[in-house]
């Protein structure tokens, strides 16, 4: 329904599935499936009730959701179909840009461009005295022209890098209009032909800008060389040695037509190092193009042209090959140049080609009598042919063979014709099969000859034409509607959808066309096979190799935190509807709070037959409001909040203005009067400071005059940007003591909490870690992770009551989908989402803690679990110790052999292997014989630890394990609880608690 959504929005999909066999049942299910840019599925929908082939899917993404390009999925059976969606953080424009260059189709140097740049806002009020801003972005296009097709007009020689030119800069008119000159004057090299992409900003008065971005060609040049050389051999363009090659030379200007003049021009002939295989990109190569022993200037000629047309003649002779570079300019330089590249080598080599590849005199090249048909019009192809032969001839397309007939030749050329049909649309292949008789001596052809060419033939049963009425000026927060019929009264089914132009405009978005979807021209789906080349006495080419021909018109390989929501998408779909017969139909709706304009968009389709309509209506009111209020603010903080009232009647005067506020201060005063002598808009300035806390702030806003009345409301995060401090007093209380102390409270009021922790072991400040943890602002995998851990045994520490376990169980929750955006493809979990290589410590870590989640009773995202394990065994069956992981790497292979074992996967071979690792560590012993252990392995863990000290040596660095001295002694903890001995474990308990109850920064592990 548009073509860029906000991370939060609801996205509206509509798949149409045609049957043209009619073999799918009435209620053929279909399956949704929406993936975030790193390739995850994020959500999965089945559709069994469509209505006549039109499925809709109704979703959204999260608040959080990141931005990039999304895909959306369909699968119906076992084809997919896939679609991009752009996710992006966008504001909608509320104001309508024009860019009006007066018909021309390019800009140029050397020429009065001069454009007209005007603006409205969407409800159609002028957009006057507003500041814009116009730039040009000039980066390297292609340069071709449609009467010479295989002349090549680029000059790969020239490097040339993107530039930005600001050309305008200014305030527009009264009337919203200013004038831009849109030459750039640069004397400026380029290649040919330039890419200008020319961006427009127009700014509000509040601040806030809209933008309009679009794409045209531009000249540097005033006239421009084109170089054509001989065709050479059909499968790989070579041309031999030892003979004249006519080169022919153009020179046209800006619209392509030849110049009506003579001159005499430049011919070079370079000859050029040879271009390995993967030195793809041909503008590539010659970016560093320098006359050196590689690159060898070969000769100079001066050609005269003569009304635009000149030709030169190019010949080599043995022992001279290779690659060559004919470079063509004007004789007294400046201006352009032109290059192609030739390959020549000796005929010998030509020959050998044609020995291997057989194809090419198998090739059979035939026409038709036009390249457009309408179904029911008579095809007449032309085939050369010898006497006395067959011809079959087989009409095909993207999925099979839609008719085939024999005819006889004739001697010189056959002619056959045939009726286009139905079910020929959108498009077919002609493929002959030319066969002559087995003993013929007349010519030296093949006995089997074959070719295929397109034919395009179009239906006009297969138009529908949507329409749509509806009032010209619609009103928000009012009833409206719209009526729906077909121009002809023919039965359609359909969707409607009424979006907000600021949203498309910012895409340039158009009413989807299944028409040209449907009817795109298709590849030919068609494998032949023959025999012929096993026919002793005979011989054809191989037919696979050249029966690959492309079309794919329409490319498709099968065949939550509370946040202020301030750019509510204006958005409504409804769908889909079947319209029989002659009928009209009419839907009501009811737009929301808003101004500007909207596009409602119909979709329709029937049996084959499409059709889509468009019709933008304006939305306002006699007295309208924008307000233009910060994205966000600070505690205390004040800010100015202008509003721009428009009165778009003459006989509104005077409109006064209030402000309401939830949690905010109004400064000064909360009313203003304006007023208007004519039609127009007027600013006016609120001054507001926030409160001391945090928050929701909502700001009303209500116009007002006479009976006219008009309301805007608008949401606002009230953050704080400072970290979170906690104060921590501790008491040690002896038998019969009592303990009191005074306290002030810190930090900004509502944000400020305190707690009491009561512990017959030493305190360890539980509430100040765990409150730090979940509050921590990052989200690498180790501190999402250490955020939620914890959490999983709260209610096993202290009695938590029922908002406590819910706010946990939403934290858990949250905290494993957030896991979800690490994993990588390998199903590994990566440091910070986003990056493409799995983290080894990290993916422990979190696995450790999912596997832990579920035994607690967590759900796991789908694919979750089974990648993780995938990329523990994988990892723990390939390791080896080596000079990378020669610190911590023995830690981090013994933690993912405990995780496995965990998970009841043991890799009891890796296990083995590392425990003979005659360097392993103390630490990793430790961690090996808690993996021994869950594997019921008791002995081999008592004999791993068996004197070990428990001790553990402040580390010097941080090896791969972001590990510290308190973490590996925790871990050592959790083995000796695992193995049954309590006693040791609770003396490194006391050590432990008395370390996390002392006021010091650790690792979040």
């Amino acid at each position: 329904e548009r073509g860029v959504w906000r991370p939060g929005d609801s996205i509206y999909l509509s798949f149409i599935l045609e049957d043209k066999l009619g073999k799918l049942p009435v209620n053929y299910p279909v399956i949704f499936e929406l993936y975030n840019p790193k390739g995850q599925l994020v959500r999965k929908q089945s559709n069994t009730k469509p209505l006549n082939g039109f499925y809709t899917f109704k979703t959204a993404t999260e608040n959080t959701a990141p931005t990039g390009g999304w895909q959306a999925k369909f699968k119906a059976g076992g084809a997919t179909f896939s679609k991009s969606l752009k996710i992006e953080t966008v504001t909608p424009n509320r104001i309508k840009i024009n860019f009006d260059l007066g018909g021309k189709k390019y800009l140029g140097n050397g020429r009065v461009s001069a454009a007209t740049l005007s603006a409205k806002w969407l409800f159609g009020t002028p957009a006057q005295n507003l500041k814009a801003k116009v730039d040009i972005n000039l980066s390297k296009g292609e340069t071709s022209f449609p009467n010479f097709k295989d002349y090549s007009f680029d000059n790969p020689i020239v490097q040339f890098d993107t530039q930005l030119k600001t050309v305008f800069e200014g305030t527009l008119n009264e009337s919203g209009v200013a004038t831009v000159n849109t030459n750039l004057n640069d004397n400026m090299a380029a290649p040919g032909i330039l890419r200008a992409n020319i961006t427009t900003k127009v700014f509000e008065p509040g601040g806030n800008f809209s933008i309009d971005n679009f794409s045209i060609p531009y000249h540097v040049y005033d006239n421009y060389f084109g170089i054509k050389s001989p065709q050479g051999d059909k499968m790989t363009g070579m041309l031999v040695t030892g003979k004249d090659h006519q080169v022919d030379i153009v020179n046209v200007n800006r619209d392509g037509v030849l110049l009506n003049s003579n001159k005499t021009v430049t011919v070079a002939l370079y000859k050029v190092q040879w271009r390995w295989w993967w030195e793809q990109n041909n503008q590539e190569n010659y970016a560093n193009f320098t006359q050196n022993e590689y690159n060898k200037l070969i000769k100079v000629d001066q050609v005269e042209m003569v009304r635009g047309k000149a030709n030169w003649n190019l010949r080599l002779d043995e022992p001279e090959w290779g690659r060559y570079l004919i470079v063509v300019g004007n004789a007294y330089g400046g201006g352009h140049y032109a290059a192609r590249e030739v390959y020549i080598d000796w005929p010998g080599w030509a020959q050998r080609e044609q020995g291997s590849n057989p194809t090419e005199a198998a090739m059979l090249s035939f026409t038709a009598n036009k390249a457009k048909y309408n179904v029911g019009d008579e095809v007449t192809l032309t085939i050369p042919s010898p006497e006395n032969g067959r011809a079959l001839i087989s009409i095909e397309n993207g999925s099979r063979v839609v008719k085939t007939f024999w005819t006889d030749t004739k001697k010189g050329q056959t002619q056959f014709s045939f009726k286009a049909e139905k079910t020929m649309t959108p498009n077919v292949f002609a493929n002959v099969t030319l066969l002559q008789p087995h003993s013929q001596t007349v010519n030296d052809m093949p006995i089997r000859m074959y070719g295929a060419i397109p034919l395009s033939i179009e239906n006009p049963e297969t138009i529908l034409k949507p329409q749509i009425a509806i009032a010209k000026e619609l009103r928000p927060e009012t009833e409206s509607s719209l009526t729906v019929s077909e121009a002809s009264g023919k039965v359609m089914t359909y969707t409607v959808a009424i979006v907000d132009e600021g949203l498309l405009d910012l895409t340039r978005f158009k009413a989807p066309d299944p028409h040209a979807s449907f009817y795109a021209r298709e590849g030919l789906g068609v494998k032949t096979w023959d025999l012929f080349d096993q026919v002793l006495g005979a011989w054809g080419g191989n037919l696979e190799r050249i029966l690959s021909i492309g079309g794919d018109g329409a490319i498709n390989k099968n065949i939550n935190p509370a946040k202020a929501n301030r750019f509510k998408p204006v958005v409504k779909f409804m769908g889909p509807f079947q319209l029989g017969k002659g009928e009209k139909k009419t839907h009501n709706f009811k737009l929301p709070q808003y101004i500007g304009s909207v596009k409602v968009m119909v979709v329709a389709g029937n049996d084959g037959a499409y059709g889509q309509a468009e019709k933008a209506v304006e939305v306002k009111k006699p007295i309208m409001l924008l307000a233009s209020v910060p994205r966000v603010i600070g505690p205390g903080e004040t800010f100015t909040l202008p509003v721009n009232v428009f009165a778009t009647n003459n006989n509104i005067k005077n409109v006064s203005v209030s402000l309401q506020t939830s949690n905010l201060k109004i400064n000064v005063t909360n009313k203003q009067t304006l007023t208007f002598a004519k039609a127009g808009d007027q600013l006016t300035y609120f001054n507001v400071t926030a409160p001391n806390n945090t928050g929701i702030a909502k700001i009303k806003i209500i116009a007002q005059s006479g009976s006219e009345r008009t309301i805007t409301d608008v949401e606002l995060d009230i953050r704080n940007p400072n970290p979170i401090v906690t104060n921590v007093i501790s008491a040690v209380i002896q038998p019969n003591q009592s303990w009191s102390a005074d306290y002030a409270a810190i930090g900004t009021a509502g944000t400020n909490s305190g707690s009491l922790e009561v512990s017959s072991i030493p305190p360890i400040n539980l509430e100040k870690r765990i409150s730090y943890l979940i509050q921590y602002p990052h989200g690498c995998v180790e501190q999402t992770t250490s955020g939620i851990f914890p959490q999983l045994y709260l209610d096993r520490l202290s009695a938590l009551n029922e908002q406590k376990k819910a706010q946990i169980e939403r934290n858990v929750k949250a905290g494993i989908n957030k896991l979800k955006g690490f994993q990588t493809t390998d199903g590994g979990l990566a440091y910070w989402p986003g990056n493409p290589t799995a983290d080894e410590w990290g993916t422990n870590y979190a696995g450790h803690f999912l596997i832990e989640a579920q035994e607690s009773g967590y759900a796991l995202p789908v694919g979750l679990f089974d990648g993780l394990i995938r990329y523990l065994k994988n990892k723990a069956n390939n390791w080896t110790p080596n000079a990378n992981n020669f610190y911590g790497g023995d830690l981090s292979q013994a933690y993912r052999l405990y995780v496995l074992a965990l998970a009841k996967k043991p890799e009891m071979a890796a296990m083995n292997r590392l425990r003979a690792f005659e360097y392993l560590t103390d630490a990793a012993k430790w961690r090996l014989a808690a993996a021994y252990q869950l594997a019921g392995q008791t002995g081999a863990a008592n004999s791993l630890t068996k004197g070990l000290a428990t001790q553990v040596e402040a580390y010097q660095q941080l090896g791969g394990t972001y590990g510290s001295d308190l973490r590996d002694q925790a871990m050592i903890m959790e083995t000796l609880t695992l193995m049954g001995q309590k006693n040791r474990a609770m003396q490194l308990l006391n050590k432990v608690a008395a370390k996390l109850g002392e006021d010091q920064w650790y690792s979040t592990q």
